[in-house]
């Protein structure tokens, strides 16, 4: 068995990422399968042909995820730059939300 690695990119929470995780393990021909959502990382071991690896898997995420972009692992996407911004402001409003909601 082959290890693969691609990257999850727009994946923006934690419930999602088991949600992909979940189906794709329950596909057959696929093991070991790991969402990392901190790093937006899945991996696996699979004894298919790569090209059909790739289709199945950005079938199988975009039935779930419709926004999330399927990239090996090292690629980038032409939108990096906005993802970030994304990003930032999805991490100051998520730390804005947790400090507005507890008693300090």
């Amino acid at each position: 068995m082959k290890n693969y690695k691609y990257i999850l990119e727009g994946l923006d929470c934690a419930a999602c990422a088991k949600k992909v995780e979940d189906a794709i393990s329950k596909t057959e021909g696929y093991e070991n399968v790991i969402v990392n959502f901190s790093t937006l990382k899945l991996t696996f071991k699979s004894d298919k042909d790569s090209k059909i690896i790739k289709k199945e898997i950005t079938q199988i995420v975009q039935k779930l995820e419709p926004e999330v972009q399927v990239l090996d692992d090292g690629e980038q996407s032409n939108n990096k730059e906005e993802h970030n911004s994304l990003d930032i402001v999805r991490i100051i409003i998520r730390t804005y939300c947790f400090f507005n909601n507890t008693n300090i």
